[in-house]
């Protein structure tokens, strides 16, 4: 049976850290997903929600997925964390944009 806890604490960690930065950044300037308190707008379009509605879910899912693969290899880990946030970054972005080259 493999060992459930090194993606747990991956996500909690990484749960915990998107909330401070929200929090702590509501500009999103250097945090991951800003909130600036204001209310959503559903008539904007997929613009306004992207962040939360793909990036948020990409991200957790990738290290998850990356939690699970690395085992105890601290440094693919490491990279699995990086590769999730950019691919995060690129889902959100494409489904902003709709441009997959302004995405990539």
């Amino acid at each position: 049976m493999k060992s459930v806890r090194r993606p747990a604490v991956a996500l909690s960690t990484t749960i915990a850290l998107v909330v401070i930065q929200a929090i702590a950044d509501p500009t999103g300037l250097l945090a991951l997903v800003g909130w600036s308190g204001a209310q959503p707008r559903i008539d904007a379009g997929a613009w306004p929600l992207a962040p939360y509605a793909v990036f948020v879910p990409v991200l957790l899912i990738v290290v998850w997925w990356a939690a699970i693969r690395a085992g105890d290899r601290f440094w693919t880990l490491a990279a699995g964390v990086v590769l999730a946030v950019m691919l995060a970054q690129a889902a959100a972005c494409l489904v902003m944009t709709w441009d997959v080259a302004a995405a990539a």
